[in-house]
């Protein structure tokens, strides 16, 4: 099993934050996306572009972050996508009928002309 890694980049034209995330997303380690998508709320950023390419597993915790983070982002005016997104994530998504929730792209290009 891999770590989480998680790295954010500003993209000032479209004001929007782009998450890269690689590795799982399991119990041990959700808390640590949940903080850095608190972090990028606290500057103010409410659209997230999540870039899942790199992402092998996805746990119950993690899809329930990503679920509290599209609230928080609704309520100030912004909203998240998926660029990338594996089976993995769309199966889950599916699952518990949250494909209406969230906008999914084929790649981060995709996913950017969504904003």
């Amino acid at each position: 099993m891999r770590d989480l890694v998680i790295a954010s980049q500003l993209l000032p034209s479209k004001k929007l934050m782009i998450v890269r995330l690689s590795g799982s997303i399991n119990s041990c380690n959700f808390q640590r996306l949940e903080e850095a998508i608190e972090n990028i709320f606290a500057q103010g950023f409410y659209r997230l572009l999540f870039d899942m390419g790199e992402v092998h597993e996805i746990a119950l915790p993690g899809l329930g972050v990503f679920l509290n983070a599209l609230l928080a982002a609704q309520r100030n005016g912004g909203s998240i996508v998926f660029a990338n997104a594996s089976p993995t994530l769309r199966g889950m998504l599916e699952m518990f009928e949250l494909t209406s929730e969230f906008t999914l792209a084929e790649n981060r290009q995709v996913a950017l002309a969504a904003f």
